[in-house]
C-alpha cells in the first residue's frame, strides 16, 4: 500500500494504473492518479461514515500540499 500511495520507492516490478505504467514517488502523485489511502483503524474519525473519513484523509492531504 505504501508503494502504491507513493510512500516506499519500490525495489523492483511495475505498478500501471489505466494500463500506463505509473510511478508514484509520492502521495501527491498518487492522488493526482485519482489512488487514495485510507489508513489503519487508529487514524479514523470513529463518528463518521466510511465515506466520510475518506473525504477526510482526501481534504487532509491536500491541505497539507503533500
Amino acid at each position: 500500500m505504501k508503494i502504491l500511495y507513493g510512500m516506499t520507492k519500490p525495489d523492483q516490478g511495475e505498478i500501471e494504473v489505466f494500463d500506463q505504467s505509473a510511478s508514484m514517488s509520492s502521495p501527491k502523485e498518487a492522488i493526482n492518479l485519482g489512488i487514495g489511502m485510507v489508513h489503519q483503524h487508529f487514524m479514523l474519525a470513529k463518528n463518521l461514515t466510511v465515506l466520510e473519513n475518506i473525504i477526510l484523509g482526501k481534504l487532509t492531504s491536500l491541505q497539507l500540499k503533500i
